[in-house]
């Protein structure tokens, strides 16, 4: 069926049909990739996770995130379309936003010097959004690469959530008993976990904010040219992770989902690149390599049936716009994988250990990929001071920075021989090459330390 010539007036109707109604989930019955993307094209909400690679419909159908006024007009233009509501297996087992914040209070006040509670903002309804610091001396900031957790984005997509809560049981009563690896990751690492990103939609059992808005589809988008800002009273949940993430020089992050199994990596939306196509950022093959060696170690992530070693580039997946993966990498200069750690988005919560036990040393391995590189400090050869410096590896077209209060660089990059040119504003510029970078097996911290003295001049 021909439906070009409707794409006018359906453009009409889905801008005006945002603004109202509840937001719920329908399967629509397509013929084709065409549909899908005529769908896109007229700002449908599509779960991702319901098509397959190449943004090809599974099964002849797909899964949208619509209004009722959504639903009639994808109807009245000659789909199939039914309402599919999220099947909630176990809602009062999981743990919410109160009971998130009292366990970040009890893990703060059992280990004060070295977890902290932090509000960086409050959601639509007033919920407060909590994440929790880890690291040794955690008042102060040091010299250590800086890594973030983020799960529940989309509100019905909760197992990441739980995951995070075991990580952090796991390493803070590691710590205590003085695990060898617990302590190199608390003593090395500053390590932010925030559980829960969208606590309203959570309460509510839905996938976006309490307004309705999808929380990883409204993140300023570099291939537009965005600020980095968003409208705060719309979209009060991604303000603070913004701010929050402004404060912080992030070198690594991942974000967990649901719906599918299968780790995401960057990009999910390139410059004149269509969906179903690659779309590779500078640093494609180290994004590849974190992405494969997370799924190598999830046995039933890398056992897809529909992702070759369990893995896929968003955008040849199915393209996104506004997602928090691009944005970390493009605005912040952070390396960043979406998880899809479970095809069922809100199982029952006895699955949850196993879950666990599928994702824990992933979990801890992509943690510590924060001591796999590069790193060292850059400073004035003549005072000892720490500069504010651009990173630049030959044959990768990004450029990083120290951190100005300490100096201090972390580049993440598979192993390999790498040349490394540091510069900075009055300083005479210094390339260091043939630098060997390896990945040996059982060793905490594998980078290479390289560190800078600049000459003024």
């Amino acid at each position: 069926m021909n439906r070009i010539m409707f794409l006018p007036l359906m453009a009409v109707f889905f801008c005006s049909a945002l603004t109202y109604g509840a937001y719920e989930y329908a399967d629509i019955t397509v013929e084709g990739i065409e549909d899908v993307m005529f769908l896109h094209n007229n700002n449908i909400n599509i779960d991702r996770t319901s098509v397959g690679p190449g943004g090809k419909p599974v099964n002849g159908k797909i899964t949208a995130y619509v209004s009722q006024q959504e639903f009639e007009l994808i109807k009245k233009y000659g789909y199939s379309v039914e309402w599919s509501p999220l099947q909630i297996r176990d809602k009062s087992s999981y743990r919410y936003n109160e009971a998130i914040g009292d366990s970040m209070l009890i893990w703060q006040n059992r280990h004060p010097e070295i977890c902290k509670r932090i509000q960086i903002g409050t959601s639509v309804q007033g919920r407060p959004l909590w994440v929790l610091k880890i690291t040794s001396d955690v008042n102060n900031t040091r010299p250590v690469p800086t890594v973030k957790y983020v799960g529940t984005m989309h509100g019905d997509e909760v197992v990441g959530l739980e995951l995070q809560m075991f990580m952090i049981e796991n390493i803070l009563k590691g710590y205590e008993a003085e695990n060898d690896t617990m302590r190199f990751l608390v003593d090395n690492t500053e390590m932010y976990f925030m559980p829960l990103m969208n606590p309203d939609g959570m309460a509510l059992g839905i996938r976006g904010n309490a307004n309705n808005r999808d929380l990883n589809r409204f993140f300023p988008e570099g291939t537009f040219g965005d600020s980095d800002s968003v409208d705060s009273d719309e979209l009060p949940e991604i303000q603070a992770m913004i701010d929050f993430t402004a404060k912080h020089n992030f070198i690594l992050s991942t974000n967990f989902h649901g719906g599918a199994l299968v780790a995401n990596y960057l990009y999910d939306k390139d410059h004149d690149v269509p969906s179903g196509s690659y779309a590779a950022c500078p640093d494609d093959e180290h994004v590849t390599w974190l992405a494969y060696n997370y799924s190598i170690r999830n046995t039933p992530m890398f056992n897809s049936t529909s992702f070759t070693d369990g893995i896929t580039n968003g955008s040849q997946w199915y393209s996104i716009s506004g997602g928090m993966q691009d944005w970390n990498y493009r605005y912040h200069n952070c390396l960043d994988i979406t998880l899809e750690v479970s095809t069922t988005k809100w199982p029952s919560y006895s699955t949850i250990p196993g879950f666990w036990a599928d994702n824990r040393e992933s979990m801890f391995w992509y943690m510590f990929s924060a001591h796999r590189g590069i790193y060292g400090i850059v400073t004035d050869l003549s005072t000892g001071e720490p500069l504010s410096a651009e990173i630049e590896i030959e044959g990768i077209d990004k450029i990083y920075y120290t951190d100005p209060d300490h100096g201090d660089y972390y580049r993440v990059l598979k192993p390999g021989l790498y040349n490394m040119t540091v510069s900075a504003e009055g300083y005479k510029p210094v390339t260091v090459t043939g630098i060997e970078v390896t990945d040996e097996t059982g060793v905490f911290r594998e980078a290479t330390e390289v560190n800078v003295f600049l000459e003024s001049g």
